[in-house]
Formats: structure tokens, C-alpha cells, sequence
């Protein structure tokens, strides 16, 4: 899966950003959405973060494996997002995150789905309580298979025992 993400859109949800931030409280704010990104969803995908230039980003970056992407003026990362969704191969596995109504409407017109910065976070909240429940369906074992495990082990022992 692979993750598009407008920047802007998802630092506000979460509240690391406002009005009339300085430029370094702005770029303190999007390493800690860098690092959020990178310790709650890189795990499941690939992530790529849009920025508008004039929000102090460079152009082109990584950070510990995430793609940060920076609109050229007179683009807006909006703008950016629909480009990159229109060249894109894999439609169906591209979730994109805006809460710019054009950008979800066209996405999903080609297959993508889109999220809003909101469901976005609260999808991410509930990924380690999906992902516990996966883990334990997989390693739950039935009463008898653990029985049958405990014979099997002691038929084992006893083998090599005598």
C-alpha cells in the first residue's frame, strides 16, 4: 500500500500546527509528524508527504524512509497530489489523505481511495488494535491442537529416552 499524504492537511488534524507559527516551531512541527508517520504507518506501506513550498519545506527530501514532497510555485500540494494520482500504475493500492474535496473525487473517480485528514488519524489509531487481533487469530491455537502438541512432544521425549 502506498500512502499520499498532504502535509499541511494532516499536521493541523493533529494539532502540531498554528496560525502565525516561526519557522522553526513550523519545522519542529513536521519532524514530529515525520516521526509520528514513520512509527505508526510506515510499517504498513509506503509514505509519501506533499508539502506547499511557501511551508518551509525543500523541494525534495527522505526522512528515515519517508518521501517528502514539496509543490512548486505556482503549484500547491494539492495540485501535486492530483498529479502524482493521475500518473499513478497501481490505483488501488494508493490511499491518499486530504481534506480537499477535489482531490478525493478525482482520486477515487480513477480508484484510489481518499481519506480525510480526520479518518486518516483515526484509522491509524485503531492499525495496532487490527493488527493485535491479525496476530491473534494467527497464533490462537484450539485446545485440542495444544493437547495434541503436549502428546506429540511427551511421544517424543519417551523415544528418545529409552
Amino acid at each position: 500500500m502506498r500512502y499520499l499524504i498532504d502535509g499541511n492537511n494532516l499536521m493541523h488534524a493533529l494539532g502540531m500546527v498554528r496560525q502565525g507559527m516561526n519557522t522553526h516551531n513550523w519545522e519542529s512541527a513536521q519532524r514530529n509528524l515525520f516521526d509520528w508517520l514513520v512509527a505508526r504507518v510506515l510499517t504498513f506501506g509506503e509514505v509519501c508527504v506533499v508539502f506547499d513550498f511557501e511551508n518551509r519545506y525543500s523541494e525534495k527530501g527522505d526522512y528515515q524512509g519517508l518521501e517528502i514532497l514539496a509543490a512548486r510555485p505556482p503549484q500547491k500540494a494539492d495540485e501535486v497530489i492530483q498529479l502524482l494520482v493521475k500518473e499513478t500504475l497501481h490505483p488501488h493500492a494508493l490511499i491518499v489523505v486530504s481534506n480537499d474535496m477535489d482531490v478525493r473525487t478525482s482520486g477515487k473517480r480513477k480508484g484510489v481511495r481518499g481519506l480525510r485528514s480526520f479518518e486518516f488519524i483515526d484509522w491509524v489509531d485503531n492499525l495496532p488494535k487490527k493488527k493485535a487481533q491479525q496476530t491473534q487469530a494467527k497464533g490462537a491455537k484450539s485446545r485440542s491442537q495444544v493437547l495434541s502438541e503436549e502428546e506429540d512432544k511427551e511421544f517424543w521425549l519417551k523415544k528418545f529416552e529409552g
